[in-house]
Formats: structure tokens, sequence, C-alpha cells
């Protein structure tokens, strides 16, 4: 009697394990077979900053205040389908109220 117990607990286990592998490998497979047709990029400001600085632009005119922003866009390409991340890009932007940086 007790062998039958103990054969049915490990019939049992075995089961389980076969069936938690085969959801993962199903899961896996659906991502590696996505063809990646339906892609979006995203984007968001990830960091932004604001502050002053003094800039003599002319010897007649003295310094004057310069106040600049600078901040960062991350950009994501993403397959809506499987959630697959393709590539993406960072891009750091300043601009000067007065000194002309604008990038």
């Amino acid at each position: 009697m007790k062998k039958r117990v103990g054969m049915k607990l490990i019939s049992a286990a075995c089961v389980g394990i076969l069936c938690i592998g085969m959801t993962m490998m199903a899961s896996a497979s659906t991502r590696g077979a996505c063809m990646h047709h339906n892609t979006k990029w995203f984007g968001e400001t990830v960091d932004y900053r604001t502050s002053n600085h003094t800039v003599t632009l002319q010897a007649s005119q003295g310094p004057q205040i310069c106040s600049y922003s600078k901040w960062v866009d991350k950009t994501t390409l993403m397959c809506t389908d499987c959630g697959y991340v393709i590539g993406g890009d960072t891009y750091y932007h300043e601009k000067h109220s007065l000194c002309g940086i604008d990038y």
C-alpha cells in the first residue's frame, strides 16, 4: 500500500514538472517565432534641468544672464505583439536664451 501511494506522488510530481516545462517552452517559442511586424516607437524625457549663467556677448553691453535648459530624450522601438525591444537611442538637447546654443 505504501509503495502505491509513493508511486502516485512521484507520478503527480513528474506530470507537474512536465506541464511547467511545456508551458515555458511554448511561451519562449511564441516570442522567438514573432516576426515583429507590428512595431512602434516610444519616447520619453528622462531628465530635464534649467539654470542660468553669466555671459558677455559684447563688451559695450557688459555681462548678461543667459538662461538655459538641458534635457535627455530616450526612444525605444518595440514590437507591440510580443513586447520585444528591437532598438532605441538616447538624444541630448541643450537650449540657451542668449548664447545661440541650440541642439
